[in-house]
């Protein structure tokens, strides 16, 4: 017969047995408590090897050693220690018990929390932005920007590796991925190599990603982030990249690239196959419960804020925003608007201020929601700075602003560009930067290689 002492001391003496963490991960995402219960039995022994194996009433009986003695002086009687011995190691037993009890729990809500502190990222890229065409929009509107609101400023280098004049290609391939290349590369290298962007790495670690393009989905600074070619015209092949890439949102215009082509291949009923949900209207997909997730807003281009585009982008970028969230993991979203880069190369005064302040509301929507989570970092760079423009007169009482152009067409310039970045380490995007460090920064927040502190 095993004393009830002999367990109580020997579930004290051999909590010393481990379960791995994982282990117990494993466990408590089962829901089994049977399962758990017997793991706990499994773990610590109910007798010991110092223990005799007698019961209480049988070492009673064995002799008068272990009887209460008297003292000498007094003839008190001292009482025996087992009581106590017993009681204390009582109580460390119930205490063990407590904790493996408790520590399922304990685990269920690490796991939450550990979701919660994942990273977000959302990247907005300004084609043709640098300081004149973001204080053109400060000017005409009657609010303050929401840029306002970010305090991290830095400054970010543009030059491609062949020309002291960037262009959105080589811009958007040095973000994406961290390597300067020549002009019109789609994310290649110089000696025409495949660059993994950081989209890529992201779907590798299971992260959600996102791209919203306030024009088509084959724009010149958006394609190196998910497509490897030797130039922007190649549309047909930047459209591929969607398919397989396959990232968990994508909205924007260019439909007709994903339609039957001349090679006879419909992406369309490819994507499907890959469980996407492809729609042409935003409305009432917020709340989607789908895994995948493309939206057309047109069949080629579409028109800027002055003919009739209204809302579609600031609502593009709220539903994606909203479907990636609901993801229970962490996201990148990257956000490209290329109108205010086409309407400084048009040398359209009126037409650079509405662009800036439509793309300042969606970096409002993108600030709400960093500001709700507490885990979301929204940085928002320029691309190569669009023919020179420079702000010569003024009224800002009446919201009136005058501008000249130094280079005419669709040409870019070498000046700096400004970044504003708000959240979880946007210390890091102060200060003065090659554009491809830029890349790095992203990298090492969305995948915890670096300390983050929010701002």
């Amino acid at each position: 017969m095993i004393s009830n002492r002999c367990a109580r001391k020997s579930l004290v003496t051999n909590c010393n047995s481990i379960i791995s963490k994982n282990y117990l991960r494993f466990l408590v995402d089962s829901n089994d408590r049977a399962m758990i219960w017997d793991e706990f039995l499994r773990h610590f022994r109910f007798c010991d090897e110092e223990d005799s194996g007698l019961s209480d009433e049988e070492q009673e009986r064995k002799g008068p050693k272990n009887r209460p003695k008297h003292t000498r002086k007094t003839g008190y009687i001292k009482p025996r220690k087992t009581f106590w011995r017993n009681s204390k190691q009582l109580l460390k037993a119930l205490w063990v018990v407590f904790v493996f009890a408790a520590y399922p729990f304990y685990l269920k809500a690490e796991i939450l929390n550990d979701t919660k502190n994942e990273t977000n990222i959302i990247l907005f890229i300004g084609d043709g932005m640098s300081l004149a065409q973001w204080q053109t929009g400060m000017i005409m509107s009657e609010e303050p920007l929401n840029i306002e609101r970010m305090r991290s400023i830095g400054l970010v280098k543009t030059n491609s590796l062949t020309d002291f004049n960037g262009d959105g290609p080589s811009h958007g391939t040095a973000i994406a991925s961290g390597t300067n290349t020549r002009k019109g590369a789609i994310g290649i290298s110089p000696d025409g190599k495949p660059l993994k962007s950081i989209i890529e790495y992201a779907m590798e670690v299971g992260l959600a990603t996102g791209i919203v393009s306030a024009n088509t989905l084959l724009e010149g600074s958006i394609a190196p982030f998910i497509a490897h070619v030797e130039s922007r015209i190649q549309k047909d092949e930047i459209a591929k990249a969607y398919v397989k890439q396959a990232p968990n949102v994508f909205i924007g215009g260019g439909m007709s690239y994903f339609q039957k082509n001349e090679n006879d291949r419909d992406l369309l009923d490819e994507l499907k196959g890959k469980g996407y949900n492809i729609a042409k209207d935003i409305d009432g997909i917020g709340n989607t419960r789908d895994r995948k997730l493309a939206i057309f807003t047109s069949e080629s281009s579409m028109p800027d804020i002055l003919h009739g585009r209204g809302n579609i982008f600031t609502e593009s970028v709220r539903s994606a925003i909203s479907f990636l969230s609901q993801r229970n993991k962490g996201f990148f979203l990257l956000v490209g608007d290329m109108f205010i880069d086409r309407a400084s190369h048009a040398r359209n005064t009126e037409l650079v201020g509405l662009e800036t302040i439509d793309l300042d509301k969606a970096i409002g929507i993108a600030l709400d929601f960093a500001e709700k989570e507490g885990n979301t970092l929204v940085i928002v760079v320029g691309g190569p700075e669009a023919s020179g423009m420079a702000l010569t007169d003024g009224n800002i009482q009446k919201h009136e602003v005058m501008a000249k152009w130094a280079m005419h067409g669709m040409i870019h310039t070498g000046t700096m560009v400004p970044m504003f970045s708000y959240g979880p380490g946007s210390e890091n995007f102060q200060g003065t930067m090659k554009n491809t460090d830029v890349f790095f920064h992203i990298k090492r927040l969305l995948f915890n290689e670096c300390t983050k502190n929010t701002k």
